[in-house]
């Protein structure tokens, strides 16, 4: 069987997965072998259908390139491929070094949704609500593409947002511990206090939070007053000190109402997507720079939220959409 691809035939001589398969030119000379050095190539599909192998090593044999006697296809742009019984080009993954081409695993990136359709009260009016999360798994990476929200009532902000835990505090035992912190160069926006277990009753608790900001100066510090008999999931949004942008690590915490019952996390914080309202039933949608969206590592945290202008219950509608892209290297 022949095929013609871009004025180029590829012949066929044994019709198994891998067939064996010779370059032809014009005239039906088989074409010396020439494959693209360095870096990876897009990969489609998997080598699980051959023999259950992920990972194998290909070598030049002659004019054609080979995994176990079985010749592979070099297309016309010098592209690695398999071709199957009905004739499709299926790109792998490769890395060349010399004459030897190595093969990673070949996994497509995933299409990934992060949903939430529910009607919920929200705890405090005018306070950002986390309706839900997501982690990236090992393996992958994020690349975050849209982000689209509607709601039931209008004049509310809805937003994506990457955060890191920078550290607990028992206000009970008047203990910080220290969490994660956010690596040089990057920095967080904000941060914000999270209430983990219900403030005691007596009185308001005034919380100081000691942070490095953007530029690596350390002793700053941020001061939020948490009502007293806060509930689990108050979230208070604090302000920075002086002129400073940004967060990188939360340092120490200490409050006024010492003893008092109550915990709560402070998390670092940096946008993806913000998006207002401004209009009931009405979907808005923000999209990532074409060609060059965000990409986030294994292990970051991802939360979609709200910013509720009331505790009357309405439905929010909150969609992200990205892929997760395998690392092969």
């Amino acid at each position: 069987m022949e095929h013609l691809e871009n004025g180029t035939s590829y012949r066929e001589t044994n019709m198994s997965y891998f067939a064996t398969t010779e370059v032809l030119d014009a005239s039906g000379v088989p074409q010396a072998v020439s494959f693209k050095t360095g870096g990876q190539q897009p990969i489609p599909t998997a080598l699980t259908n051959y023999a259950g192998n992920q990972a194998a090593t290909l070598s030049t044999c002659g004019d054609k390139v080979c995994l176990d006697s079985k010749a592979l296809l070099i297309d016309p742009s010098g592209i690695i491929a398999t071709i199957t019984e009905d004739g499709t080009h299926n790109r792998l993954d490769c890395n060349v070094t010399g004459s030897v081409v190595s093969i990673a695993t070949g996994i497509n990136s995933l299409p990934i949704q992060v949903h939430y359709q529910k009607a919920f009260s929200a705890i405090n009016a005018n306070e950002w609500q986390e309706l839900a999360s997501y982690m990236v798994p090992q393996g992958y990476r994020f690349s975050v593409l849209s982000f689209g929200c509607r709601s039931e009532t209008s004049g509310e902000t809805s937003r994506v947002y990457v955060e890191v835990t920078g550290g607990t505090f028992n206000c009970a035992t008047n203990t910080f511990t220290d969490g994660s912190s956010v690596p040089f160069p990057q920095f967080g926006s904000g941060l914000y206090l999270y209430v983990t277990s219900t403030i005691g009753s007596a009185v308001n608790d005034v919380i100081t939070i000691t942070y490095t900001n953007e530029l690596g100066q350390t002793g700053r510090t941020c001061v939020i007053t948490v009502t007293k008999s806060s509930a689990v999931g108050t979230s208070i949004e604090g302000n920075l000190e002086g002129s400073d942008i940004g967060v990188r690590d939360i340092t120490n915490v200490t409050h006024s109402a010492t003893g008092q019952a109550g915990s709560f996390k402070v998390d670092i914080y940096y946008n993806l997507f913000s998006l207002l309202i401004s209009s009931a039933n009405q979907q808005y949608q923000a999209v990532s720079i074409a060609g060059n969206p965000v990409t986030l590592d294994p292990g970051i945290e991802v939360v979609l939220a709200v910013l509720a202008g009331t505790k009357t219950s309405y439905i929010r509608n909150l969609s992200l959409f990205g892929t997760l892209d395998p690392i092969t290297a």
